[in-house]
């Protein structure tokens, strides 16, 4: 004969715990593309549907990770391609929104069923190399009022809020990046 004990404060831990996931990760499901047909899977949080893989769209001057057909990471954008590139009835984040997404917290923006966002580093810079595996960066459409001084070494500084994901944690962080830098997208419905 099995003996199962029953546990209240275990019960209410559980049925707290799906009732977070359930507030915090509500699965939109998926959109499409109009103008490649590629599917990407959506995902509401705070209120928004963003989506939960990066954008795949090609552009020109538009790269994917060591030219793989860029479906774990997505591609690679210039700030200015990244501002006007979102399908229609998406947009490129603004830092609220932003600021809004962290409040999920970095294991459930890291989650593989959820938001996944992956560390997919950034590409090119004066060194036009791919750093991947510790940084993950997501363009976003506020722009900020000043810039660095042009000798620290930027190059047609042009200065952004990006959400970053490194082992110091996730942030939004004001940005001042070298013209020729590539970060992710991740658009949101209007």
């Amino acid at each position: 004969m099995v003996l199962i004990q029953f546990n209240p404060l275990k019960s209410i831990r559980i049925f707290l715990t799906v009732i977070f996931v359930t507030v915090v990760f509500s699965f939109a499901g998926q959109m499409t593309d109009p103008r490649d047909g590629q599917t990407y899977r959506t995902i509401k949080m705070g209120g928004q549907v963003w989506m939960a893989e990066n954008l795949r769209f090609k552009v020109d001057n538009s790269y994917c990770y060591e030219d793989d057909d860029c479906s774990t990471y997505g591609r690679y954008y210039r700030w200015n391609d990244a501002k006007k590139i979102c399908p229609a009835g998406w947009h490129l984040p603004v830092k609220g929104e932003m600021d809004a997404l962290l409040k999920a917290g970095p294991k459930a923006l890291q989650n593989a069923d959820g938001f996944a966002l992956l560390q997919a580093g950034s590409f090119g810079g004066q060194d036009e190399i791919v750093y991947t595996a510790d940084q993950a960066f997501l363009w976003s459409a506020t722009s900020i009022e000043k810039c660095g001084d042009n000798d620290d070494g930027y190059i047609d500084c042009s200065p952004t809020y990006v959400l970053r994901i490194s082992h110091f944690g996730v942030s939004v962080v004001e940005e001042y990046f070298d013209a020729d830098i590539y970060y992710s997208v991740r658009c949101v419905k209007d």
